[in-house]
């Protein structure tokens, strides 16, 4: 099946619920999921908190005979795929495109000096991609807030990486595994990517309690053999099915069994993909619900970018269950830059622009390893490639961000990556060595231009097809320097789609040593091409010459090769262009017109060894990745008081100064790189251990029994730091970069905190090594004070019902309803104690309730509503929302269990009183606990319901909570009936105690 229509899902859902218990349950598909996954991606860019690149060389077999090697790899977004999937698990395919690097493989066989194989350019048109099986997990966050949805890259299955540039299955599995262990390598909070959070701090009705994640695939999504860079664009498609307890329901539902028939919910085909990126069924006993219950359910679901669900009144269907085909849809909130991710070549340019609501107020762009390297950008978004002699590598990566106002006036980022290459066409492998035996190689190719690939052999000159051995002994042919190797040095078959195979000739041994065929492949539409050169090997190689690989060199230099335990009579000899002098020093050609050179020492005729040269323009002219020379100032400065509570949110900022320099007189020094950036971090100085950074979104850390711990997050939270010392406003010079981070703990005591980063040149810098007085700070933690019950006021203010009798007169009034605020009184520094969250524990409802007695005809009952303003030390604008119909800073807010119960025994959905009264309510920061008496509410038996019903039980516990006041300091508390239970009046006051 490869197409679905509404009416086909219309229909399948019209035979019965498919609920199986569970409240709601949402599916969303790939594209959009993907879209998520992309935003991060990029963000991290903004952030410094990318996967820094890779430069790493490893083994391709078991015996170490074959490696290969990454130099500058970066990689780009993950993506999810669903070919596998079957709605048993949350498994799914991550891949992961190469965007550009370099990867080198070289032959170590025994006996033998080490040799090149191949040398590949990576980029993102090769659509070589890194993949692995990974399932989706709940985690929560460690904030404690949040219940998050992670793709982490290090749950990725061990025996499902690969790679498919690798030429075996157990190459392509050991590159996989390099990858994986680079993955490692990286702070944890980089290796993490949420998709959704949902909010466990909101107790509306019809939000989630508890959530099971699921993956399952498309009709038209299924698997094919195809390489991943051969596969359609519909292969994998899918979506992630999150099945939801909200808190309307008691119980959670069952999960599929195999053999399931759950119907897939968006309707789509294989060309054009899934019609809806989010569609949303529920329980028609919630779709009576206040306000729109579709949209409840996911409103208070954080989605990356300020996405959220949205759905047209048209594409609500209840056929059965209730079903909304929607959409993940930006908000007033969401940025983009357009287009996320670009190609462009030297001198080329990209128009970008800011989707938003407001406009970018301005541009800017950094090479990611060479501000020397960096292109331009003009005020209207135009980015402009600078000239190949600038280029860093074949392909390299420069990050675009618009700077804008969001609503609160505060200055935000968006990036977008563009990938440039030196040439329109690129072509993989660009250096193949081989022997004459005819082994077939396979070349691909791409254009920027995207024009028909058109494959040619260029005619290797004479003077490359002769001898350069002074002769060999017991080979009388081998003597005649004026002869030549005439004949074809090989086949070469157009594949088709950008591919080609090279088979070399059979060649007699020894005659000459070494061939060369270039191969060239051309855009018909631009006539742009890109050329590889196959080198063909044609005596074997006894002595080490090292190095026995140049990827490049520096103008007007020359390279020295070597041969350990050299006879004095070696001799050596050059294939192709350039010298070398009898000292085995090469000097290059001032303009190189093939691509590779050989470089031969040869000894008595009869033993040599070979060093492959390459003449890359972008690595001869290229300037130093590290343009800068030293640093002048490495500097860690406190912007706000050293200490904090040791809470895991209070925090301490600082500030870190790098300032480079030059040995150059009269030349600025450039900064250091994003990429060096990005490996900034603060380490304690007794120890040199690094501090972990919070994943980006986290305000801090949950106290709790396990390990205590200093951490660094990249921005303030809503607890902020203590009195500010100095402003941290400054912003880069042309030599200087600033970067400020926020240090929080849950550990007591002091610590000595310096930072360090890791240069392009693979060395770690210390702001220790330079002794200016501020290569380090102080920070002290301090002990989280101890609360006794004098710290809280909890007061009745009695609202309504009281009219002509006294307020205390509870046995003259059978409805009433008071008012318990509950607030913060002054502390030991004379603070008034604010609340910002209010957290009930899992175990705990949010409203309780009491019956006077257990008569069968029993109707007195009492039970609790709470509402809750947080305290703000600063009054955002966060844009709007979705309207909340149980919003606690408007109404009156009763747990969902309650409510379902009071409707059942009343049938009427208006019962609860959920007016919040103006003139009585709680100030910003104070809790009130609304205690309502009626006298007509039937008593509800639990044991003469079924489980589902049975709500009474959990509603008579009492409310177990914590409060976060302004410091990040939590208050344990409990709320309960003032007496106990079957006691004269105990269900007419509440009191408050900690816990």
């Amino acid at each position: 099946m490869t197409n679905l229509t509404k009416e086909q899902i219309l229909q399948q859902l019209a035979g019965g619920t498919v609920m199986a218990g569970w409240s709601a349950i949402a599916q969303v598909g790939r594209d959009q999921i993907n879209q998520l996954l992309s935003d991060q991606w990029l963000q991290s860019y903004t952030n410094q908190t990318f996967i820094e690149p890779m430069s790493m060389a490893f083994d391709l077999d078991e015996g170490g005979q074959l490696r290969g090697e990454f130099r500058n790899l970066v990689f780009g977004p993950p993506q999810l795929y669903f070919e596998e999937a079957n709605l048993l698990s949350a498994v799914t395919t991550v891949r992961m495109t190469l965007l550009s690097g370099d990867y080198i493989q070289h032959a170590y066989l025994p006996g033998s000096p080490p040799v090149l194989l191949r040398a590949h350019s990576v980029n993102e048109a090769m659509r070589y991609a890194v993949s692995a099986h990974i399932e989706l997990k709940l985690q929560q966050s460690v904030s404690g807030q949040y219940t998050q949805l992670v793709l982490a890259l290090s749950d990725a299955r061990t025996d499902t990486l690969q790679c498919d540039l690798g030429t075996t299955d157990y190459a392509s599995k050991q590159i996989g595994k390099a990858v994986y262990d680079h993955w490692l390598n990286q702070p944890s909070a980089r290796q993490v990517y949420t998709l959704v959070e949902f909010d466990g701090e909101d107790y509306a009705s019809m939000s989630p309690k508890s959530i099971k994640v699921l993956t399952q695939r498309a009709p038209w999504g299924a698997k094919t053999d195809k390489l991943f860079k051969d596969k359609a664009a519909s292969e994998g498609d899918g979506a992630v099915v999150l099945m939801m307890q909200l808190r309307s329901h008691l119980l959670q539902g069952t999960l599929p069994q195999p053999g399931n028939n759950f119907p897939y919910l968006s309707p789509g085909t294989a060309a054009t993909g899934a019609e809806h990126s989010c569609s949303l069924l529920l329980d028609p006993i919630n779709d009576r619900k206040r306000g729109e219950p579709l949209a409840q359910v996911l409103r208070p679901v954080r989605i990356p970018n300020a996405y959220r669900y949205t759905y047209e009144d048209a594409d609500k269907y209840e056929p059965a269950d209730v079903v909304g085909f929607g959409q993940i849809s930006p908000t007033e909130n969401t940025y983009r830059v357009d287009p996320a991710t670009a190609s462009t070549v030297a001198q080329g340019s990209v128009p970008f622009a800011l989707n938003g609501v407001t406009p970018v107020t301005a541009w800017a762009t950094a090479n990611l390893r060479s501000v020397s390297a960096s292109g331009t950008i003009s005020a209207a978004g135009i980015y402009s490639s600078g000239d190949a002699d600038r280029f860093i590598a074949d392909s390299q990566v420069s990050v675009v961000t618009g700077q804008y106002l969001d609503g609160s006036g505060s200055e935000q980022s968006r990036s977008a990556v563009v990938v440039e290459h030196v040439k329109p066409v690129q072509i993989s492998p660009r250096i193949m060595v081989t022997g004459a035996n005819g082994v077939p190689i396979e070349l691909s190719a791409s254009s920027v231009n995207g024009g028909t690939l058109k494959w040619d052999k260029i005619d290797t000159p004479q003077a490359l097809r002769a001898s350069r051995g002074p002769g060999r002994a017991g080979n009388l042919d081998k003597r005649d320097h004026s002869s030549a190797y005439e004949l074809d040095l090989g086949r070469l078959e157009d594949l088709g789609n950008g591919k080609a195979r090279f088979t070399p000739a059979m060649i007699e041994p020894g005659k000459p040593e070494i061939l060369f065929q270039v191969i060239r492949v051309t855009d018909t539409r631009t006539n742009a091409y890109a050329e590889a050169t196959v080198v063909i090997v044609n005596w074997p190689q006894r002595y080490f010459v090292e190095p026995f690989y140049v990827a490049g060199y520096k103008p007007n230099a020359t390279v020295p090769f070597k041969v350990t335990d050299a006879p004095s009579d070696l001799t050596w000899h050059v294939f192709g262009e350039g010298d070398v002098d009898q000292n085995g020093v090469y000097t290059p050609p001032e303009n190189a017109q093939l691509p590779v050179t050989v470089v031969m020492a040869d000894y008595n005729d009869s033993r040599n060894g070979y060093a492959i040269i390459e003449h890359r323009p972008v690595a001869t002219a290229a300037p130093v990745a590290s343009s800068w020379d030293g640093l002048l100032r490495f500097a860690v400065e406190l912007l706000s008081v050293g200490k904090c509570f040791a809470n895991g949110m209070q925090q301490i900022e600082v500030r870190i100064t790098i300032e480079t320099k030059v040995d150059r007189p009269g030349v600025i020094s450039p900064p250091i790189s994003d990429k060096e950036l990005a490996s900034l971090k603060l380490y304690n100085v007794e120890g040199g251990k690094v501090l972990e950074f919070l994943p980006d979104g986290e305000e801090g850390l949950e106290p709790g029994d396990g390990p205590k711990n200093w951490v660094v997050n990249n921005s303030a939270n809503r607890v902020g730091s203590r009195t500010q010392v100095m402003q941290g406003s400054a912003r880069g010079e042309d030599s200087t970069r600033y970067k400020r981070f926020f240090l929080q703990s849950t550990a007591v005591g002091t610590l000595e905190v310096a930072a360090q980063f890791k240069g392009d040149d693979n060395a770690v810098y210390r702001s220790t090594d330079y002794a200016d007085g501020t290569q380090k700070v102080t920070v002290v933690a301090e002990s989280v004070p101890v609360f006794s019950k004098e710290t809280y006021t909890f007061t009745r203010v009695p609202v309504k019902g009281w009219e002509g009798v006294g307020d205390e007169d509870f046995h003259k009034v059978d409805d009433t309803t008071d008012y318990w605020i509950l607030a913060g009184a002054k502390d030991d520094a004379f603070q008034t104690l604010k609340f910002l969250r209010l957290k009930f524990e899992d175990d705990s409802p949010v409203s309780m309730m009491r019956w006077e007695s257990d008569q069968r005809r029993e109707k007195y009952c009492s039970f609790t509503g709470y509402a809750f303003t947080p305290f703000a030390r600063e009054n955002k604008q966060l844009g709007k929302r979705i309207d909340n119909p149980e919003d606690p800073e408007k109404y009156l807010v009763h747990d969902g269990l309650l409510q379902a119960l009071v409707e059942y025994q009343t049938q009427r959905d208006t019962y609860l009183d959920t007016e919040l009264l103006e003139d009585h309510k709680a100030a910003a920061g104070e809790v009130c606990f609304a205690l309502h008496r009626v006298s007509d509410l039937p008593l509800l038996y639990d044991k003469e319901h079924p489980s589902e019903r049975q709500w009474r039980v959990e509603l008579e516990k009492p409310l177990s909570f914590r409060l976060m006041d302004q410091n990040g300091n939590w208050h344990k508390l409990r709320v309960s009936f003032h007496l106990a239970n079957g006691l004269q009046g105990s269900r007419d006051k509440l009191t408050c105690a900690i816990r």
